[in-house]
């Protein structure tokens, strides 16, 4: 690291050694300059003191998500001070998140002096239980929630019998409750969605009237 200071005093005296309104620092600790001019015959100085800290850079070793409960555990590589932050503004001590929401997150980890930081991003796959097609703007649409930003899964929706009802994309508005532009009635429906030729994601919701 190199500090430059204004180059129009008439000394300078760094406490690791250099003579110039520059110094060069390799390594971390507590130091101090001092400067000198001269006016009307008399010395006038003035110092500082500062420190050089190294910051470490954030290694992720692992995250362990719990689809269950929404939670988070992000284990590191070491145990220094880390910040940590699943929206880029909220950040926190505790390297634990709890009650997140279904969708994709960007966590970031950065170091308390914020010189340096790394991101991942997670998950939380899952599905509404019940949606409620009456057109009124809330739940109107059913479709699987919290793929990644560069993941999308084709989902099958099939009737308790097993006739597959409709096929949907994770990036489409979902499922609309009709079969061949027809209302179904209330009722469980059970589904498959597909990340290519893996199944990640079944089981069944309600639609209610």
């Amino acid at each position: 690291m190199t500090l430059s200071l204004n180059p129009t005093y008439d000394s300078y005296f760094w406490s690791n050694g250099e003579l110039t309104s520059t110094a060069t620092f390799t390594q971390s600790g507590n130091y101090q300059v001092i400067v000198e001019n001269m006016q009307n015959g008399e010395i006038c100085s003035n110092s500082f003191d500062f420190s050089i800290v190294q910051a470490t850079t954030p290694s992720i070793n692992n995250i362990i998500t719990n689809n269950q409960n929404l939670s988070v555990i992000v284990e590191m590589s070491d145990n220094e001070p880390y910040l940590f932050s699943v929206n880029g503004v909220d950040f926190q001590n505790s390297n634990i998140f709890e009650g997140l929401e279904l969708g994709n997150y960007t966590l970031t980890v950065k170091d308390p002096l914020d010189c340096s930081s790394v991101m991942i991003e997670f998950n939380f796959l899952g599905y509404p239980k019940f949606f409620t097609p009456n057109n009124d703007g809330y739940h109107d649409n059913w479709n699987v929630l919290g793929t990644k930003s560069d993941q999308i899964l084709l989902t099958s929706i099939f009737d308790r019998y097993g006739k597959l009802i409709k096929q949907i994309s994770s990036d489409s508005l979902g499922w609309d409750g009709t079969y061949n532009g027809q209302p179904l009635p209330s009722n469980d429906y059970w589904f498959q969605s597909f990340d290519g030729d893996d199944l990640v994601l079944q089981g069944h919701f309600t639609m209610k009237r």
